[in-house]
């Protein structure tokens, strides 16, 4: 914010950011198809903790 500050001090740009984790959601919270729901897993699997596999 600062380095914007420095770069924009005059044109006094107002920036928001979302601190929290909650998703933007519209009309549904993921896309339920086969090959998106293969991926989310092997996503997940890899974020797992050894002893979790």
């Amino acid at each position: 914010m600062k380095h914007i500050h420095e770069m924009d001090a005059a044109e006094h740009t107002v920036i928001t950011v979302q601190i929290e984790t909650e998703m933007g959601l519209f009309i549904t919270d993921r896309d339920y198809r086969e090959a998106a729901y293969k991926v989310s897993i092997c996503r997940c699997q890899r974020r797992r903790h050894p002893d979790m596999l």
